[in-house]
């Protein structure tokens, strides 16, 4: 994967463990029993591991094949590029 999107997955598994943690702290105080409250930790542990696993794995597997991924992306951006240079010669012969 490009550094970016490894960022941004890495930035959205953490906001997810802070908003997991936040909800816990925030409806605790509410919860009636003690078994609720650990039924309601324990629930949030795995939420929050599961996913962590499931973007762990979508890095390591986007790793893996990135040339299928972006290269697509890729063409298209240089070929942009090529059109953008084509506009601004043309532009350039008729305006001077």
């Amino acid at each position: 994967m490009a550094w970016i999107d490894r960022l941004v997955a890495g930035v959205f598994t953490v906001a997810m463990w802070l908003v997991l943690l936040f909800t816990f702290f925030a409806i605790n105080p509410v919860v009636p029993t003690m078994p609720v409250s650990i039924a309601l930790a324990a629930s949030f542990i795995i939420l929050g591991t599961f996913n962590t696993a499931s973007i762990i794995a979508m890095i390591r597997r986007y790793s893996k094949v990135k040339d299928s991924i972006y290269r697509e992306d890729i063409v298209n951006l240089d070929r942009n590029r090529e059109q953008r240079r084509r506009e601004q010669r043309r532009n350039k012969v008729r305006g001077g």
